[in-house]
């Protein structure tokens, strides 16, 4: 169980201010480095067979201008994409729409970075309520899972959420979130408020 949450502290986080089509949003942003090559760390987010360990079950057309479906999540469009390089697409869920860029970098012939960032609406209860961090939060679990994935080639058991190491890591993670945002200009009350709504949320906790 350890060898999915012992490298927590990989991630890179930020949150930017942001606008598109004339609405204000906010930009999560993530780095973080992988102990595989670039053809491997590729392969793992695009791979439909490979995508259900780490992530969640795809089907669609994973192709330039091709739609997918993810099962109980999202759909959308990929609207760019770029062998080995990164890709970009539509986030669909609940009659809303935000942006997703994911981009690798080769920082060793055996070390590989992925940037992931989200674009999402600044408005609305939702954003009230949680903030950045309900998006952040999510893309920790998946990155880490990932990281887990790229290891050991194998899938996560979903009840290491439910044990003190995957609480741990999700109250660590809304927390880092709330700090980012912070750092964004947004204000630091609401910040960490939201961040804690976030955490409860993801623990399973009433608001």
């Amino acid at each position: 169980m350890q060898n999915i949450f012992d490298r927590a502290g990989f991630i890179n986080r930020k949150v930017e201010k942001g606008e598109r089509e004339g609405q204000q949003t906010y930009v999560m942003i993530s780095e973080s480095i992988y102990n595989t090559d670039v053809n491997d760390l590729w392969d793992a987010i695009t791979n439909k067979e490979r995508l259900p360990h780490w992530f969640g079950q795809v089907d669609g057309d994973l192709r330039l201008d091709g739609c997918f479906q993810i099962k109980n999540n999202s759909s959308g469009t990929i609207t760019q994409c770029e062998y080995l390089k990164g890709f970009e697409l539509t986030w669909e869920y609940a009659g809303d729409v935000s942006w997703v860029k994911a981009k690798l970098s080769i920082i060793q012939p055996d070390k590989t970075q992925l940037y992931v960032e989200h674009q999402a609406s600044a408005k609305g209860e939702h954003f009230e309520v949680y903030g950045p961090g309900a998006v952040g939060v999510g893309w920790d679990l998946w990155i880490t899972f990932l990281n887990h994935h790229i290891i050991t080639a194998g899938s996560v058991d979903e009840t290491a959420l439910t044990t003190p190491e995957g609480k741990n890591f999700i109250s660590n993670s809304a927390q880092s979130w709330g700090e980012a945002t912070a750092k964004a200009g947004y204000d630091r009350e609401w910040a960490f408020s939201s961040a804690k709504s976030t955490e409860k949320f993801y623990l399973g906790e009433e608001l």
